[in-house]
């Protein structure tokens, strides 16, 4: 997984911006490796590295509203998607 460091427009994604702190590429969207190669390094139109390589841990912390931090097995896009599903179950639910 990669963290966007500089935002740019990704002319190889029908010009989809990327902001400072996205996750690239997008869900849904294959990239080669030499395009990584080109947005990690200098070799690309804004001649700077425009993303980083974030490398994930079989640990994920969760920060919650709180302050506290929770650590758990399951990776990164495990918890976003269970996050997703839970809050689509309950914003579904109607209120009687």
């Amino acid at each position: 997984m990669y963290k966007v460091i500089k935002h740019f427009i990704d002319l190889h994604d029908n010009d989809h911006s990327y902001n400072e702190g996205d996750i690239f590429p997008r869900e849904g969207v294959d990239v080669s490796e030499e395009r990584i190669k080109e947005l990690a390094g200098s070799d690309n139109k804004q001649h700077t590295p425009l993303i980083e390589l974030v490398e994930e841990t079989p640990d994920t912390v969760l920060t919650l509203t709180t302050g506290k931090k929770i650590i758990v097995k399951e990776n990164r896009q495990k918890v976003k998607n269970l996050v997703k599903l839970y809050r689509k179950e309950i914003f579904s639910i109607p209120l009687d």
